[in-house]
Order: structure tokens, then C-alpha cells, then sequence
């Protein structure tokens, strides 16, 4: 049974993506109902309420996809940088514009077929509020395995690796002069 425990609890490539994947929709979907939140003074009228639920859908798959084609599922976190914070920021921003194009934009009968969710009268303004919030919490996410490696696990080590890195540096310039 606790081999089982053990076996299930093992990190791998797939139970990462799958738990960034659920972490992201979570975020996803707070970050589209804050924006929401934000615009109607945190009084959401019922009329915008059912387009926020029309629109959900559309928010977690296509900012997903975008996401997995800038490859936020393939970066190792552990050594996350300003590199790949930015195309965080930047996968949220295209993922953004790519719903706002088709969301705001009325389209042609003919592609009526074509899912596409045009929802007339959608508040321009959750756009740009989503997209900031939903990049912050992604950012956070991410930072947060490092900041839990190095602050909290390493801690004790990390301070003394640089206190007896900074007296070997000191002993070295003292000598020489």
C-alpha cells in the first residue's frame, strides 16, 4: 500500500503538465470572474453573469492552447528567470488578443457553423484586467517552486554556502593586498 502511496506521489514530465494544467485553469477561470468582479464594482448583473459562463469555455481552452504553443508546459521552473516570466506575459497578451478578436468581432453567416463566440455587448475592459491578472498569478505559480527550493528547503545551506563563499573571496583579496 505505501509503495503505491510512494509510486503515485513520484514526479514526472506528465503529472507536472497535468498539474499546471489544472493550476492554470483554476487561475484561468478566478482570474476572468475577478475581472468581472472588478468591472461591475463587485456586482455582477445577471445579463453578464450568463456571459461570463458562454465565455468561460473559450477563456480556458484557448488561453491553454496558446500557452502550450509558447511552451510554458515544457520550462523546467525550478530555474525560472526573466526569459520565461516574459513569454508568460506574453503568452497571456496574444492569448487575450486572440479572444478579443473573436469574441468583440461580429462575423459573417457564413461561419455560423464555426464556434466561434460572439457575444454582443462583452466588456472590453475584462479583457485587459483578465490578462493582468491571469499573467501575475501565472508569474506567482511558477516563482513559487523556486522561491520554495531555494528560501525554505535550502535555507540553512544557501546562507552558509554564501557566508563561506564571501570569507574564502575575503581571505583571497586580503592577501593580496
Amino acid at each position: 500500500m505505501i509503495l503505491s502511496i510512494e509510486k503515485i506521489l513520484q514526479a514526472s514530465q506528465v503529472k507536472r503538465v497535468l498539474f499546471f494544467i489544472l493550476c492554470d485553469s483554476i487561475i484561468i477561470t478566478f482570474s476572468l470572474y475577478f475581472a468581472f468582479l472588478v468591472r461591475f464594482e463587485f456586482v455582477i448583473p445577471q445579463l453578464y453573469k450568463s456571459m461570463f459562463y458562454s465565455a468561460l469555455p473559450f477563456f480556458i481552452l484557448f488561453k491553454l492552447i496558446i500557452f502550450a504553443m509558447f511552451g510554458l508546459y515544457k520550462i523546467t521552473w525550478r530555474y525560472v528567470g526573466i526569459h520565461e516570466l516574459y513569454f508568460v506575459y506574453l503568452s497571456s497578451a496574444v492569448a487575450a488578443s486572440i479572444l478579443m478578436i473573436m469574441i468583440l468581432i461580429p462575423y459573417e453567416p457564413r461561419f455560423s457553423e464555426w464556434p466561434i463566440p460572439f457575444i454582443s455587448g462583452f466588456p472590453r475592459s475584462v479583457f485587459f484586467v483578465d490578462a493582468l491578472v491571469c499573467s501575475v498569478l501565472l508569474s506567482g505559480l511558477r516563482v513559487s517552486k523556486r522561491f520554495y527550493l531555494e528560501r525554505l528547503v535550502h535555507k540553512s545551506g544557501y546562507k552558509k554556502g554564501i557566508r563561506s563563499e564571501e570569507r574564502r573571496v575575503g581571505k583571497e583579496c586580503r592577501s593580496r593586498w
